[in-house]
């Protein structure tokens, strides 16, 4: 289903108005809805845009799912341009972004099934995604914050040399002030060891509307009614997540993400 916000049809040009037409045909047999706006462009009266949103979200929560425009083409000619993150153009490579993630065609039957197949509301997968590489990143900052640590094990070569015929000589007495702090900081060294060793892996619990979207690192997904259909310790890291701002991460229990989204170790 195809929700129009303010378009007034009267205003439109005939190729933007007959691509409506058909398209809002086209997604009263679909079972998903997407909201559609129109712009026009200030410099060509002739020239318009639909942008499609995902009614589930804000504009704050996510951008809009894909585009399509009335517009120039090559040569002179116009022509509609879809656009959406969907769209992967591999002949345009990395360097024209714009045109990877876009469609052109002068057919409207064929912009309409290319806005079908290609402009789609998001994925809990796709939502998630972005919040996880954060909660990742923020993991591994966490753990490589201590690495100064290991410049302390490098004493230089004279002291080591020194220290190792005392060695020799004394059966494992340090002598040396370079031996005698590797000694002293070998439980910080032990710390941040096992702070290496624990893997940066989370479940996803992400809150919407009442529900529980729970999304596991290996992509399975289950969705609650209530949050008391979590495991004790999923409740327990998101009690403690919430009394954190947004995007903060806590050691060994998870990372607190954008609009009510966590991550809890496992």
């Amino acid at each position: 289903m195809l929700q129009q916000v303010d378009i007034d049809r009267n205003v439109l040009s005939e190729p933007i108005k007959v691509l409506l037409d058909e398209l809002t045909l086209k997604h009263n047999k679909l079972q998903y809805c997407l909201t559609v706006s129109a712009k026009q462009d200030p410099h060509n009266p002739e020239f318009w845009t639909l942008l499609f949103t995902d009614p589930r979200f804000t504009k704050e929560e996510v951008g809009a799912v894909g585009s399509v425009s009335w517009t120039w083409g090559a040569r002179n000619d116009k022509e509609y341009k879809i656009k959406s993150r969907l769209i992967d153009n591999d002949r345009f490579g990395n360097w024209n972004r714009d045109e990877r993630k876009a469609k052109r065609t002068k057919d409207v039957k064929k912009a309409v099934k290319a806005i079908l197949e290609f402009v789609k509301p998001y994925s809990w997968h796709e939502l998630l995604m972005e919040e996880r590489t954060n909660a990742q990143r923020a993991s591994s900052k966490w753990k490589d914050e201590s690495d100064g640590i290991q410049y302390r094990f490098k004493p230089d070569v004279v002291a080591m040399v020194e220290e190792l015929k005392n060695l020799m000589e004394q059966k494992v007495i340090f002598k040396t002030e370079a031996f005698k702090n590797m000694l002293k900081s070998i439980p910080e060294w032990e710390e941040m060891q096992r702070r290496k060793a624990i893997p940066s892996k989370f479940d996803s619990v992400m809150f919407r509307e009442d529900k529980v979207i729970y999304w596991t690192h290996d992509g399975a997904l289950s969705e609650f009614a209530s949050a008391d259909a979590l495991p004790e310790k999923h409740r327990n890291a998101i009690a403690l997540l919430k009394l954190v701002n947004d995007e903060q991460h806590l050691p060994e229990v998870g990372y607190k993400g954008k609009h009510q989204k966590y991550f809890v170790y496992i």
